[in-house]
Parts: C-alpha cells; structure tokens; sequence
C-alpha cells in the first residue's frame, strides 16, 4: 500500500460530533493489519485550514481496536463549532523513529442550521 492513502472528502457538520472508523487492511490478503503487533502507536490527526496554516484542531484517536486495524477518528461538537472553513487533514503515528501519515483528505465544513 502507498502511503499517505488518501480518502474521499470528509464532511465535517459544524456544532456536531464527528467520527470516522477507518479499518486498514492488507492489500494483497484483505485480512485487517494488526497495528500494535507492527508496532504502530502516538496516533494524531489535526484538521487545518491550509496545509500550512499555523493553526489547527485536533482530532481524537482511539486506538483501542488498532490490532484489528481499527483507527476512529473524532472531533466532539465544541470544536466542530470552531471549524470556519474548508480545510484540510490527516492521520499520523509512529513506529520507533518512524514517522508516517497513514491517510489524508480535504475537509468540507457545512455549517449547522439549528443551533441548541
């Protein structure tokens, strides 16, 4: 598998919970990966307006699953809220002195209509 893998658009509902289960599997088997035994941990993801814009908000990472080779991403509705633009982001981790960007993708921001 090439990487960073990248993803169709996600659609970010500004004032809503956001999260995304991406499952990573072997390319010739279709067997899940099992992260942990290949040593992957310190997932991030963080949304930014440009790629190399100063700011950004980060996504939550649950790893929990990582040795069936589930990753869920999340953002909770506080940050959503915060989302003025377009954007873009993508999900990282380390193995050892590696670094590596697992998936990446554009970001549409929809803002919401009813606010509670």
């Amino acid at each position: 598998m090439t990487w960073p893998t990248t993803v169709p658009i996600i659609q970010v509902y500004a004032g809503d919970t956001y999260e995304q289960e991406y499952v990573f599997k072997n390319a010739t088997t279709g067997d899940p990966i099992d992260l942990d035994a290949e040593g992957w941990d310190n997932w991030a993801a963080q949304y930014r307006h440009e790629r190399y814009d100063v700011s950004s908000y980060s996504f939550d990472v649950d790893a929990t699953q990582a040795d069936e080779g589930v990753i869920i991403v999340s953002m909770d509705k506080e940050t959503t809220k915060k989302l003025e633009t377009n954007g873009v982001w993508d999900l990282q981790a380390t193995n050892g002195a590696t670094l590596r960007t697992f998936i990446m993708s554009k970001v549409q921001v929809l803002k919401d209509v009813t606010r509670v």
